[in-house]
């Protein structure tokens, strides 16, 4: 399976966010890092993955970042 990634810069969240369809979303703060539930915003945003058909987001703490290799669909 091909991994692609994408770097943004930090003033191209949200236009990233938006083109997923987010948008709304991110800015009513409905949007939670999926190992800590913080809400994810232009500051603490780091990554990004899909797993099991879903997107998952993990804010700048680096256990919630590193857990997204670990994480398991079930959560």
């Amino acid at each position: 399976m091909k991994e692609v990634f994408q770097a943004l810069h930090s003033s191209e969240i949200e236009d990233f966010i938006g083109r997923l369809g987010l948008f709304e979303k991110f800015k009513a703060g409905e949007i939670k890092c999926h190992a800590c539930g913080d809400t994810i915003t232009t500051d603490n945003f780091k990554a990004l993955t899909r797993k099991g058909g879903r997107l998952v987001f993990a804010c700048m703490k680096e256990r919630c970042f590193l857990s997204l290799g670990s994480f398991e669909e079930s959560k």
